[in-house]
């Protein structure tokens, strides 16, 4: 099940792979959406690992969204590593 879920992921569109990063609760396959969303050049995508980054439940995800944001030249980005320093 895993595996068909990544697979999933890795081929579905941008808001449905942020949708699913919603109904999913292991860390894993919620850490392979978070990379999945990385890859996308779509503003829902960098949106989403925003969303991740401020208030997901669990901070070793909310540090590896953090991460993958950090990669992209984005002007929310910016501004997120900003106020998460500025705390």
């Amino acid at each position: 099940a895993w595996e068909a879920v990544a697979r999933r992921a890795a081929t579905a569109p941008t808001a449905d792979v942020a949708r699913l990063s919603d109904g999913v609760t292991d860390r894993r396959l919620k850490e392979r959406v978070i990379l999945t969303l990385s890859s996308r050049k779509e503003d829902e995508a960098v949106d989403k690992l925003i969303a991740i980054a401020r208030s997901d439940a669990d901070p070793e995800l909310r540090r590896v969204a953090i991460a993958r944001l950090s990669q992209k030249k984005d002007p929310r980005t910016t501004q997120l590593l900003l106020e998460i320093i500025n705390r």
